[in-house]
């Protein structure tokens, strides 16, 4: 079984070639939340609801500085897979690859 950290970096990649604008904001929402449960968790059991692993992160030292990256990817994805109608998924795929270049920038151990 794959790592967090590896999962984290597999997502990012084939985010790459998602067959979409908006599978490539989700997929890239999922990577970054794998890369922070990395940093917050470890090897151990990591918190299920998306609101407590972004409260999570606020708390935990390294996470708060990329936090609101972090919760602006999150929205951002759940826009991008219940209303992709209602936002510009071009600009906002470019607004979500800064995003997850800042937070696995943070979060990479190398």
């Amino acid at each position: 079984m794959a790592t967090r950290l590896e999962y984290a970096l597999s997502l990012r990649e084939q985010a790459k070639h998602a067959p979409s604008n908006e599978w490539r904001i989700v997929m890239q929402f999922y990577a970054a939340l794998h890369i922070t449960g990395h940093v917050l968790y470890g090897t151990g059991p990591a918190i299920t609801k998306h609101e407590r692993h972004s409260s999570a992160l606020e708390a935990h030292d390294s996470g708060r500085v990329i936090a609101r990256e972090y919760e602006a990817l999150r929205q951002l994805s759940e826009a991008a897979r219940y209303r992709p109608a209602e936002h510009p998924m071009d600009s906002m795929t470019s607004f979500a690859d800064r995003m997850v270049e800042a937070i696995f920038h943070h979060c990479s151990p190398d």
